[in-house]
C-alpha cells in the first residue's frame, strides 16, 4: 500500500475530514459513508470538490493500511491539523486526545466531534455524538454531513504545508538497510529489553521475524476480521438489527 503523510496531504478545496483514535470500527463506517455517491455530490453542493479522509493515532493507521487513507499528522501533531484551517471536522473516540483541542477550535471553523463516553468533553463548542454499533451508518453519516456542512464556515485563510504532489517518490522502507542494522547490533550489545512483536496474521508473524522480533507479545484476534476478504462480514454484522442475523 503506498500513501503519503503529513499536513500537506489536507486539500484546500475539499472537505477535510480527520479520524482520530483507536476505535477501527466507527472509522471503518466513517470511511465508508464518505466515499458513497451521495455524500460526494453533497460535498459538491457545497462548493468542495469531494471529501478527504485523513487520520491521526492508531486509527489512522489502521485506515492507511485498509484503505490507503493518508495519515495527516502524529499524535503530536493534532492540534496543528486543526490549525491549518482548513480540517472542516476532528472526530475522536476513546484515547491519546488532547484535552485542550476543545480550546484550540474556539479559534477555527473545525467541528470536533467526540463519539465515546471516555473522551467525553464538558466544552461548550464540542459536539457529542455516542457512536452506536446497532446504528453505525446513521452515526457515520451524520458525522460526515457536519463536516460538509462545515465546508462554508472556513476563514479566509487557510495555511496547508505545501509539499508536490505526486513527484515525491514513494518507497517501501528498507528495514534491512546495512546502516540500520549496524546502528541495532551495537544497541543489542547494552540492550536489556527483549524486543516482541504485535502480530495478528502468519504474513505478520514472518515479517516481524525478518525485522529480528525475538517473539510474539501480543495478538489481538478481533484484527483478524479486517483482512479484505473478512472485512464485508464484519459490516454485515455491525448493521444488522437482529440478534440471529449478526450471528451468521
Amino acid at each position: 500500500m503506498a500513501s503519503e503523510a503529513n499536513l500537506g496531504i489536507m486539500k484546500e478545496d475539499m472537505v477535510n475530514i480527520v479520524i482520530h483514535g483507536h476505535e477501527p470500527v466507527l472509522s471503518e463506517m466513517i470511511v465508508a459513508v464518505a466515499q458513497t455517491k451521495e455524500m460526494e455530490d453533497d460535498a459538491k453542493s457545497k462548493g468542495a470538490k469531494g471529501i478527504q479522509l485523513s487520520g491521526i493515532c492508531c486509527t489512522a493507521n489502521e485506515m492507511l493500511q485498509r484503505h490507503g487513507v493518508p495519515l495527516c499528522g502524529t499524535f503530536l501533531q493534532q492540534e496543528l491539523a486543526i490549525i491549518t484551517g482548513a480540517c472542516d471536522a476532528m472526530v475522536v473516540d476513546i484515547q491519546c486526545i488532547f484535552q485542550n483541542l476543545a480550546n484550540v477550535v474556539k479559534c477555527f471553523h473545525t467541528k470536533l466531534i467526540t463519539t465515546h463516553p471516555i473522551a467525553r468533553m464538558e466544552q461548550e463548542n464540542v459536539l457529542h455524538i455516542e457512536f452506536d454499533e446497532h446504528h453505525a451508518q446513521e452515526d457515520a453519516k451524520r458525522i460526515v454531513k457536519l463536516a460538509i456542512d462545515n465546508f462554508k464556515n472556513r476563514g479566509s485563510e487557510v495555511m496547508i504545508p505545501k509539499q508536490i504532489q505526486g513527484k515525491i517518490k514513494t518507497m517501501v522502507p528498507d528495514f534491512m538497510d546495512s546502516w540500520l542494522i549496524k546502528l541495532l547490533s551495537w544497541a543489542d550489545k547494552f540492550r536489556r529489553l527483549g524486543v516482541w512483536t504485535n502480530a495478528d496474521n502468519p504474513e505478520d508473524v514472518q515479517r516481524a521475524r525478518t525485522y529480528g522480533a525475538e517473539g510474539i507479545g501480543l495478538c489481538r484476534t478481533e484484527h483478524m476480521f479486517f483482512e479484505a476478504r473478512r472485512l464485508p462480514y464484519l459490516h454485515k454484522m455491525i448493521m444488522s438489527d437482529l440478534p440471529r442475523r449478526a450471528r451468521r
